[in-house]
């Protein structure tokens, strides 16, 4: 007779083993889950996966396309197109999204996946979602806290260019005007008064040009007659005309609609952009990129000038940089800069779009460019 009771102990150790592991899955906060790559159906998912969304775990594993069906509408292409990119890039990656509940609540998952290989090609896929709708509401409560502030302070900024422009620098034509009339009725004898008379004119007329300019720069009325496409654009012809700056501006795929919030924080990047390259750069000229790419606008502004060392000396940018980092988080956009001594600064800016029809058909699908010839 065979005796079997060995085989009995490793039988029950196993299981035991089995058991912890299973017990320590389904003590883990998030959602542990494995699947094949190309695939949308899981091979695996814990237990935290119904506490979590409220499905039964049978869903998950039984029906095909069960997981994309239930990625929040606006989140679904993205995703989709990320989790396709897996044989073809790093080991590890993770991708922040929202799915819709059993009960029709918005839970948003940060996915963490590793891609195991076998002979150089990638056989499993096995990660953990760890739910961050706490952190994303905060994010957003502050998001909307900083857009209100936002929103006051371009407020401000048109009341002040209005009284600039209505009041302050028509009264200061108005003098300049009583200066030249006073100026040209002196008499011939008052030559060295009529000197000090035209002196004080073109002094008064140059500083109601740079109240028009402040005016301006407080609230360009392109933003709101021409859209970001032709502010931005209008912008780099100013910087031309009257700082010997050539900027080019290359667009493409840009959305129809975009909100306001978003089109003021991408103008008043490049305006700060622009003038830092005016004033610290010492660069010859100028670059501006909009593009739309992946549901996201991307704007980048470069320059070849003197650059400067990120981690030593940005000190002297700080004002700036701090303001369009600031400006690009408070629209749920990302920010950064890259610069070298003597290589140059690229300003990098990418906004979320919404994935409505409206914004999903690009405004120029051909992309376009506009710039100065130097003659």
């Amino acid at each position: 007779m065979l005796d079997i009771t060995e085989s009995k102990i490793v039988e029950e150790e196993l299981r035991r083993a089995q058991m912890h592991i299973e017990e320590l899955i389904d003590g883990t906060e998030g959602i542990v889950w494995e699947s094949k790559p190309g695939s949308m159906r899981f091979s695996y998912i814990s237990k935290q996966a119904e506490r979590l969304l409220g499905y039964p775990v049978e869903r998950w594993l039984n029906e095909p396309n069960f997981w994309r069906d239930h990625i929040h509408p606006y989140d679904r292409s993205m995703v989709v197109r990320e989790y396709g990119k897996e044989g073809q890039q790093d080991s590890s990656h993770r991708i922040e999204y929202r799915m819709i509940a059993a009960d029709d609540s918005i839970v948003w998952l940060d996915d963490q996946v590793s891609v195991i290989y076998q002979d150089g090609e990638p056989v499993v896929l096995r990660g953990i979602m760890v739910d961050i709708t706490e952190r994303k509401t905060l994010m957003e409560a502050l998001r909307n806290l900083s857009q209100r502030e936002g929103a006051l302070v371009e407020n401000e900024r048109r009341r002040i260019a209005q009284e600039l422009h209505d009041d302050y620098s028509q009264r200061m034509a108005l003098v300049a005007l009583r200066l030249q009339t006073l100026g040209r009725e002196l008499p011939e004898s008052f030559s060295h008064q009529q000197q000090t008379l035209e002196e004080l004119w073109s002094d008064t007329k140059l500083l109601s040009t740079d109240l028009h300019n402040l005016a301006y720069e407080l609230a360009p009325t392109s933003l709101r007659q021409m859209g970001l496409q032709g502010a931005i654009s209008n912008l780099c012809d100013k910087y031309y005309k009257h700082h010997s700056l050539p900027v080019d501006f290359v667009f493409s795929n840009l959305p129809k609609l975009l909100s306001e919030t978003k089109a003021i924080a991408l103008y008043r990047i490049v305006q700060e952009a622009l003038n830092n390259v005016r004033k610290h750069s010492n660069s010859d000229d100028a670059t501006v990129q909009l593009t739309g790419v992946d549901g996201n606008l991307e704007l980048i502004i470069s320059d070849s000038g003197e650059g400067f060392d990120t981690t030593r000396n940005a000190h002297t940018h700080n004002l700036g940089l701090m303001g369009m980092a600031e400006r690009a988080y408070m629209v749920g956009g990302t920010w950064s800069v890259t610069s070298h001594p003597d290589k140059g600064t690229t300003i990098k800016v990418v906004i979320p779009l919404p994935a409505s029809p409206a914004s999903e058909t690009p405004e120029n699908p051909q992309t376009e460019t506009t710039g100065h010839d130097e003659k």
